[in-house]
């Protein structure tokens, strides 16, 4: 079974969403698989929970569907999959690296602990809208930044991200806002993830 699947079981069965230490639990295996591969200079590229196998008793999690994995090069591919797991720079096109994972890492913890995807778009442009909506604008001066500004989009003081984070801790919350930041350089990589759910 995916980790899609068996959350979707889990709330139907239950009537609410996984426990937060069936989620932590969940998220340092994931974590620490990433870790690996990113110790490796690989970047899965292909985060979601229909790639993650879980075995429902023992809630061990296997990683799946290298296929759109890469060494990482200064030169990446801007194509991934799953839309809804993409994050800004991918959206805009620019130059990427292993912090591409860490924004999916944080879409799937935030999707674990509310039940539903969080950045469900049908084209590039609602994901766009989403990004931007949900996590607010990058930092200026940024590469993102400047492609958005490139593009016309005007920087509006959107951030509705605290409305999804509002019920976690403050450590959780922090945590989520970083990895789900829409500058890939305040992302923190999957060792600091892995430190800050420990």
């Amino acid at each position: 079974m995916n980790l899609g699947q068996y959350y979707r079981y889990f709330k139907a069965v239950h009537k609410r969403n996984l426990e937060w230490g069936q989620v932590r639990h969940i998220m340092v295996q994931i974590c620490s698989a990433v870790g690996y591969l990113h110790q490796r200079n690989i970047i899965h590229r292909d985060l979601k929970p229909e790639n993650v196998m879980l075995n429902p008793l023992t809630l061990q999690v296997k990683i799946i569907d290298f296929g759109f994995s890469k060494v990482h090069t200064a030169h990446c591919t801007g194509y991934m999959v799953t839309r809804w797991y993409r994050p800004l720079e991918i959206v805009l096109g620019l130059p990427y690296d292993h912090k591409v994972d860490v924004f999916a890492l944080g879409s799937i913890f935030l999707e674990l602990i509310h039940g539903q995807e969080l950045f469900r778009s049908d084209s590039n442009n609602d994901q766009l809208h989403q990004l931007l909506t949900i996590c607010g604008y990058p930092e200026p001066l940024s590469k993102e930044h400047k492609a958005l500004e490139k593009l016309q989009i005007v920087s509006r003081n959107t951030n509705q991200l605290q409305f999804y984070t509002r019920d976690l801790s403050d450590s959780t919350r922090g945590l989520l806002t970083l990895m789900l930041s829409n500058s890939p350089e305040k992302r923190p990589n999957v060792d600091q993830v892995l430190h800050s759910l420990a």
